[in-house]
């Protein structure tokens, strides 16, 4: 896993931010095989062009006198830092574990959360990531998907004998009531589908 985005920062602030955000990420612990990883709070080199900021870890593991044994594992997480100017750092971020893509994901959803003007790299990237591990995401505000699942909400929530109807593009939407959802269509030869609580379908022959 890997990204490049730009923020507006030096790069010893950037460091700083991180260092602060993972200053209490050793009280977590990640399954990893047949261990777990167990992240330590990062730690910069400010003294190398470009910085790094890396976020190590330690694998602990059962041994077979029932004790626990570990070991570390360096750059768990990586940060680049290459200065771009006085005020603008360009950042290159990589893990390879995937033991700990959750926590990878929650770090830059709350960089972009600090720094608005990365949200358009980052938010993207996050998406596609989470789509890959099966992690559901709610449509966009606005969207097409966020108006119909609004509707279907309020239709599944809209007590019996409330008539009030919600009407979306009658040429090619949805019209939902209390008891019966319309759905209207372009289709030759299907005007309209009605579905009511009954069971009953009115199709093309009335039937």
């Amino acid at each position: 896993m890997g990204l490049k985005f730009m923020l507006d920062t030096t790069a010893c602030e950037f460091a700083n931010v991180l260092e602060r955000e993972t200053l209490t990420l050793s009280y977590r612990e990640f399954p990893a095989g047949r261990g777990r990883l167990i992240l330590q709070r990062a730690n910069s080199d400010t003294e190398s062009e470009p910085t790094r900021v890396t976020i190590d870890g330690v694998f602990i593991y059962a041994t077979d006198d029932g004790g626990e044994s570990g070991y570390p594992v360096p750059g768990v997480i990586k940060f680049d830092l290459l200065r771009v100017s006085s005020q603008r750092v360009e950042v290159e971020v990589t893990s390879h574990e995937q033991a700990i893509t959750a926590y990878y994901v929650e770090l830059l959803e709350r960089i972009a959360e600090l720094y608005s003007e990365a949200q358009p790299v980052i938010l993207p990237y996050l998406r596609q990531v989470q789509a890959q591990l099966g992690i559901y995401q709610p449509p966009e505000p606005g969207s097409a998907e966020a108006r119909a699942l609004d509707n279907f909400v309020a239709w599944v929530v809209n007590p019996a004998g409330d008539e009030r109807a919600e009407t979306v593009n009658k040429s090619g939407g949805v019209e939902i009531n209390a008891n019966t959802v319309n759905i209207y269509g372009d289709v030759v030869g299907r005007d309209k589908i009605d579905s009511s609580a009954d069971g009953r379908h009115e199709g093309i022959d009335g039937s």
